[in-house]
């Protein structure tokens, strides 16, 4: 099997180029650093991403300009603002840092740095490396006044924000010990929205703010509260619509407005609105990291765009249909019309707006008239395999197969007399929409119960328990699959039920996200390959990756590709497909060949053998079509394999080669079929950059050959 190399990879030689040994770009602070009597500096965000012509053409042209032109910024008035502040705290996540100031009326604001320093949000083992060089540079993908730009059409669409603004901090005695530290650094300041006296204008109505943990693991998975579902669908609209991809859930604070049991988001820091990675070797590593998104007259792939909000995503518009989609897209495009887009692209400073206003008015109005087709495309993926979350009290479901062939699915409460309160969810699902609905019972002791025979729809039904004593109830229905291997559960099955209570242990990456479990992706590779013979193998694969349900990577994984040698001037096609079973250690991989650039290289039996004609004399190019599927059962670092193979070969004799003068058995036409089986033990800390561990492999296998044509003057052989 080959490596696809992966775009960091395929990139790295180039980059080198460009980076410094030890480069390592630092914001630095504005100089002179003004003193607090100074009203206004003049100051561009990030000289240091001034770049060559070369440099511009392959990490992008970005947006340098703006970061390398200088603009007017007012120095924050620590003296009379709030009535005077008094910095607090340090903050900030892995890239940005701030300073939290509280003024003597009670309000508190933070100013974050409008340059970053990516070190912390890399891999540890990233950081020595030109893999930090290009991360700091890329920090001119982004677009310095994003945040004022968004600040506008927050506003227009009717959700929470506060205003934000360029700053520059002072050299002033009210900093205490972070003068040091951030005297003179140039930032965006914000009011830390507060609800009691004196209130965050724009914030008069509402009742509490809760961060996203405590909505999370106090709230929702509690019952206690609910987020409004249309109303973060607004606000991922917007994310969507400004090419934001970095929307976690630590980028979002809720509100409880007095008379709305729903929270209202409140979506924060916009440090990655309008990103635009735009470079030639960016778009070569978009074929692996669709995230490296590019702010445009078009639109991203969904996926890529939308990946850092996926979880939240699918937990919070689970409840909405298609219909309530379209109306919140028609609702966003009515409410960002022309005259919206050029207010808020003024708000940027007058010479950034000169550079791209007119540009980034016409991206953004050619988005918001695609906008219904990517929404459309998000909801389409997110539907294909639903998501249903109970809470972690004791909650019952129904599930009913209807004769339109459409599941409809109602989640409530049980109140304390054990009957059901009202429902809390309630959707139903068409087979043209939706193929799978997963039921995450989470805590409690929990009830399902199933209504309608299984082959009135079409679409598959999972109960997922997770603590408590669950009982799920497929007598009447039947068709459903009940995962729990926690608590005392029963399930009544019916007609094809299933009951799996197996442990399962999602994997995670390396800042813990889990792995995709829905949707898929289809999209192009690199396919380079250095061999000793054949030289270096450079081409392409179109590559289709599908996620399932407790199929770790992935669903499946299939391949196809060409790939051209250039030593020998030829070419290799493949196919590759590797299939998982739900919840198991197995999977099936399947490879097929047809290469005309295979080379052997021979020179008779025995080790004491000799080539003292030269190297060129005893190599035969070789045609192969191969067909090898294998059974595969892998655990945590150790892989077994076992299968068949299906091989036929055509080695040409070439007159002066040592094949010619000493014929052998299975030149000219040869097929084989035969059985193989390897094992791999694999310890390594990184797969491709290891700096500890070991792998020992081992492969071994028995082949029946024949010559061609088949016949009674053919040939067999058995060998091992």
């Amino acid at each position: 099997m080959h490596d696809l190399m992966s775009p960091a990879r395929a990139a790295a030689a180039l980059i080198l180029l460009l980076a410094p040994a030890a480069a390592r770009a630092q914001p630095e602070p504005v100089s002179p650093v003004p003193k607090a009597s100074v009203r206004k500096v003049r100051v561009a965000a990030g000289p240091e991403y001034r770049a060559s012509g070369l440099h511009r053409f392959l990490l992008g042209p970005n947006y340098r300009r703006l970061w390398t032109t200088p603009i007017d910024v007012e120095v924050l008035d620590v003296k009379r603002l709030a009535g005077g502040l008094r910095a607090e705290k340090r903050g900030g996540g892995k890239q940005t840092k701030s300073l939290r100031f509280e003024g003597e009326d009670g309000r508190e604001f933070k100013v974050r740095s409008v340059d970053k320093d990516p070190e912390a949000a890399l891999p540890p083992e990233y950081r020595d490396t030109f893999v930090r060089w290009v991360a700091q540079d890329q920090i001119s993908a982004g677009l310095p006044a994003g945040p004022m730009v968004v600040d506008r059409l927050m506003e227009a669409l009717g959700l929470l924000w506060v205003p934000h603004k360029f700053v520059v901090i002072p050299d002033d005695p009210a900093l205490g010990k972070f003068r040091k530290e951030f005297a003179g650094m140039l930032g965006i300041l914000e009011e830390v929205p507060r609800v009691k006296d004196p209130v965050t204008a724009g914030f008069e109505n509402v009742e509490k703010i809760y961060n996203s943990e405590a909505v999370w693991l106090e709230g929702v998975d509690a019952g206690e509260v609910r987020v409004d579902p249309r109303a973060y669908l607004r606000a991922r609209l917007l994310d969507m619509f400004i090419g934001d991809w970095d929307r976690h859930q630590l980028q979002f604070k809720w509100a409880r407005v007095k008379g709305n049991p729903l929270l209202q988001p409140i979506a924060e820091d916009r440090d990655q609105a309008f990103a635009k990675f735009d470079g030639a070797l960016l778009a070569v590593a978009r074929m692996g990291q669709s995230r490296f998104v590019n702010f445009e007259d078009k639109y991203p792939p969904v996926f890529g765009l939308n990946w850092a909000g996926r979880f939240m995503d699918r937990r919070f518009l689970g409840e909405l249909d298609r219909a309530a989609w379209d109306e919140e897209v028609r609702k966003v495009q009515e409410t960002l019309p022309d005259s919206v887009l050029h207010e808020a692209v003024r708000r940027m400073p007058p010479e950034y707006d000169e550079i791209i206003g007119p540009k980034m008015v016409q991206a953004l109005r050619a988005r918001r008239e695609k906008l219904p087709e990517l929404a459309r495309q998000y909801y389409e993926a997110m539907a294909r395999e639903a998501e249903v979350w109970g809470t972690d009290g004791p909650d019952v479901a129904d599930i009913q197969r209807n004769d339109d062939r459409s599941l409809e699915v109602r989640v409530a409460p049980v109140k304390e007399d054990g009957t059901a309160g009202e429902p809390f969810f309630h959707r139903i699902y068409r087979p043209g929409e939706t193929r799978e609905v997963r039921l995450y019972l989470q805590g409690g002791d929990d009830r399902a119960v199933s209504h309608g025979r299984a082959d009135l729809s079409p679409i598959e039904v999972r109960v997922i328990g997770d603590g408590g004593n669950d009982v799920v109830d497929d007598s009447a229905g039947g068709g459903t699959h009940f995962y729990d291997a926690e608590g005392h559960n029963r399930m009544v099955k019916g007609p094809g039920s299933a009951y799996n209570d197996g442990f399962f242990v999602p994997s995670v990456d390396y800042v813990g996200d889990s792995f995709m479990d829905w949707g898929g992706s289809t999209g192009p590779a690199l396919w380079v390959e250095a061999l000793p013979d054949e030289g270096v193998l450079i081409g392409a694969r179109l590559q289709k990756t599908a996620f399932g349900f407790r199929k770790d990577p992935y669903r499946y994984q299939q391949s196809i590709g060409a790939a051209y040698a250039t030593t020998l001037g030829g070419w290799r096609f493949e196919y590759l497909g590797d299939f998982l079973r739900t919840n198991s250690h197995k999977r099936t991989e399947v490879l097929l060949r047809a290469s005309d650039v295979e080379l052997i290289r021979f020179q008779g039996f025995g080790n004491e053998t000799s080539a003292p004609l030269g190297d060129e004399f005893y190599r035969t190019g070789q045609r192969q079509y191969l067909f090898r599927p294998r059974f595969r059962y892998g655990l945590e670092h150790l892989d077994f394999w076992v299968g068949p193979s299906l091989k036929f070969t055509h080695t040409p004799v070439r007159s002066d080669t040592f094949l010619a003068a000493n014929p052998q058995y299975g030149v000219k036409d040869f097929g084989e079929v035969g059985i193989g089986t390897a094992m791999r033990w694999d310890a390594r800390n990184h797969v491709t950059a290891a700096n500890r561990g070991a792998l020992l492999a081992r492969r071994s296998g028995a082949r029946i050959r024949s010559t061609r044509p088949l016949s009674s003057a053919g040939r067999t052989a058995c060998a091992a």
